[in-house]
């Protein structure tokens, strides 16, 4: 393990690259919060009638929808644009891109 973080250390090419990977996981995060709020908003509005039944059910209701789609939005994005484009919006933005570590002959 040392030696990984000492080469890291010594390598200004892998300095750079985790630094963008780290601004890439911080415009994504960003995004997927976005994208959450969004999401939660329109729950929100739809729960509103039961909201006027109860304050406890809707408190529960929200909860709920909101432990449920919090890792599928995170699920789906990366999975979408990993999948469509080999890169999502920040690894875009930073020239990053997921790539396949195996050769086609070896499969």
């Amino acid at each position: 393990m040392s030696d990984r973080l000492e080469a890291v250390r010594l390598n200004a090419s892998l300095q750079n690259l985790w630094i963008k990977r780290v601004v890439a996981f911080i415009v994504d995060s960003i995004i997927v919060g976005i994208i959450f709020v969004i999401v939660s908003i329109i729950f929100t509005v739809l729960l509103l009638p039961v909201r006027l039944v109860t304050v406890d059910v809707f408190t529960g209701l929200s909860a709920g929808v909101s432990t449920i789609l919090g890792p599928l939005i995170v699920y789906g994005y990366y999975t979408f644009f990993e999948g469509s484009f080999s890169a999502t919006i920040g690894k875009m933005l930073l020239g990053l891109r997921v790539t396949n570590t195996w050769r086609d002959d070896e499969l």
